[in-house]
């Protein structure tokens, strides 16, 4: 009887793992999804100075 017991017990351990692992897994795509989106967000913010001052930069040229 406790053997059987103690089987169970390890079974029910290794999906707990296995559970775990999905966890860390999901976890980690969000991070990565949370990542890019920062990044994604920081750009469309960069990309309009960069664009002013080229303009900026032309426009200069063709006064002289």
């Amino acid at each position: 009887m406790l053997v059987v017991i103690a089987t169970a017990d390890v079974g029910g351990g290794a999906a707990e793992d296995l559970n775990n692992t999905r966890i860390e897994m999901n976890l980690e795509r969000h991070q990565q999804l949370l990542l890019k989106a920062r990044m994604d967000a920081l750009s469309s913010q960069i990309n309009p100075h960069f664009l002013f001052n080229t303009l900026n930069t032309v426009s200069r040229w063709i006064r002289f």
